[in-house]
């Protein structure tokens, strides 16, 4: 659309003329794309059976591994965080020259 179109529009207190997205040939395909992800989604989901699988007790142990691996290995990132913050200000107070 022009400029001089939409600036005559606004003048005129108009809407411009709106543009059919379903016109738009790109538009269609990918509807039509989408349409047909979306059915064979649908139909692999309501034709699949059960898989007869087991979780291996191993499994478990290694879950709770990596559980407090990762609750002790957040706890010194913390720490270590914290650590530095605390050093900065402590260093930023030492180098403030005393107003006294």
């Amino acid at each position: 659309m022009k400029l001089t179109n939409l600036y005559s529009a606004i003048l005129e207190k108009r809407q411009p003329r709106q543009i059919s997205l379903k016109r738009i040939p790109v538009i269609r395909a990918l509807r039509s794309l989408l349409g047909l992800f979306l059915l064979s989604t649908t139909m692999l989901i309501a034709s699949s059976s059960n898989a007869h699988a087991y979780i291996d007790p191993g499994y478990g142990s290694l879950l709770w591994q990596l559980l407090i691996a990762g609750f002790f290995g957040s706890l010194f990132y913390t720490r270590n965080i914290i650590f530095k913050v605390k050093t900065w200000f402590r260093t930023r107070k030492r180098n403030q020259p005393r107003t006294d």
